[in-house]
């Protein structure tokens, strides 16, 4: 395998510049950010509670999916319990939602969260 290093290949290659622009996020997505918080909040303080799990007393602005599913494992297998179930899949949409709104824009987090809404139990 070469590389852009390899002296064969590096002939053809031309000089590259680079640059790193930072584009700040939208306001929109600022907004739609806090009302993930508190949808979020109510959530994770019945989780809190119950004490499931270390992972979840952080802050919940930084809060992933992956942090959330790992808790609720985490919990399945040191309780047995399934009555939170409800709460830990809502949390996870949640925040995926709230990652791909932080990622991807207003869109994609549209896209997801109505899907969310049309599989959901809202039985909290």
């Amino acid at each position: 395998v070469r590389t852009e290093d390899d002296p064969v290949v590096k002939q053809y290659i031309h000089n590259r510049e680079e640059e790193n622009i930072i584009v700040k996020q939208p306001d929109a997505i600022k907004i739609l950010d806090s009302k993930f918080s508190e949808l979020v909040v109510p959530i994770l303080e019945r989780l809190r509670e119950e004490n499931v799990s270390p992972q979840l007393q952080y802050n919940s602005a930084n809060l992933k999916p992956f942090t959330v599913l790992t808790a609720w494992k985490e919990y399945k297998e040191k309780t047995g319990d399934h009555r939170l179930d409800g709460h830990f899949d809502t949390l996870r949409g949640l925040t995926n939602i709230r990652q791909l709104l932080k990622e991807h824009g207003v869109i994609v987090a549209k896209t997801k969260l109505s899907e969310l809404m049309q599989t959901a139990k809202f039985d909290l």
